[in-house]
């Protein structure tokens, strides 16, 4: 089974470097493909116009170590696994470049470009199983809410169900008696029984969302009924007593 493609940034001036290392991690792992660059602005652009899986940066790209070019980088692509090749051995310098966030630091000796493959497919996988369970988290926390929102609105239901239901009992009587009542009590009495219509169908759509799409407003987000799921099965409703 062929493994999905996976774009891969690297951002060096080394000609040979990068010659190297792309025939290097195209032997080991023919999925990857490198992009090569030899500037942080051509390092942007690829990370805003493809799917970048990984990130290397050859930190002697500049004589002296730039922290805020590096930086800016990665804040162009936070979630992307990055490693660092840097020919400074010093704990200084992997300080510098750990505190910017990368994932892995590699020294460029004579066999560094065999160990790059491994680590870059590593970076790869760990940073994919991390979504799986970001999105696994966020699926469990939305059944979570969707749990509260229904344990709340039924709760609502039974504390609405019998003065709602005696309010439209009354309206209903009223209107019945059009003929001895005051037509602008009539008025009034056929508003009050419309709200009240409003509130039962408003409330048992609430409680049988399924799907739940939210709409901001002044006062914060609300649920949108028009444009919510409605489940048809297991539905709750107002009874009327």
């Amino acid at each position: 089974m062929l493994q999905e493609k996976k774009e891969v940034l690297l951002l060096t001036k080394n000609k040979f470097h990068a010659v190297l290392l792309q025939k290097e991690t195209g032997k080991s792992f023919p999925f990857i493909q490198m992009i090569i660059v030899t500037n942080f602005d051509q390092a942007t652009d690829v990370l805003r116009s493809n799917d970048i899986k990984g990130i290397l940066i050859d930190a002697d790209i500049t004589e002296v170590l730039d922290l805020p070019a590096i930086q800016g980088l990665l804040r162009c692509a936070p979630m992307v696994p990055v490693v660092a090749l840097t020919s400074d051995k010093s704990a200084i310098m992997a300080k510098q470049l750990f505190s910017l966030g990368i994932d892995e630091l590699i020294i460029k000796d004579e066999s560094f470009h065999v160990i790059v493959p491994k680590i870059l497919n590593h970076v790869i996988k760990k940073e994919r199983s991390k979504k799986e369970d970001i999105m696994l988290g966020q699926s469990r926390g939305e059944t979570l809410d969707l749990g509260v929102l229904k344990a709340t609105v039924s709760t609502l239901l039974h504390e609405i169900n019998n003065p709602l239901m005696t309010i439209l009992g009354m309206a209903e009587l009223i209107l019945s008696e059009e003929g001895e009542v005051d037509r602008e009590l009539l008025k009034k009495v056929r508003i009050i029984e419309k709200s009240a219509q409003r509130i039962k169908r408003s409330t048992n759509r609430l409680a049988n969302v399924s799907t739940p799409v939210y709409k901001k407003t002044l006062g914060g987000n609300l649920i949108d009924l028009k444009k919510s799921r409605i489940s048809t099965e297991n539905t709750v409703k107002l009874v009327e007593k």
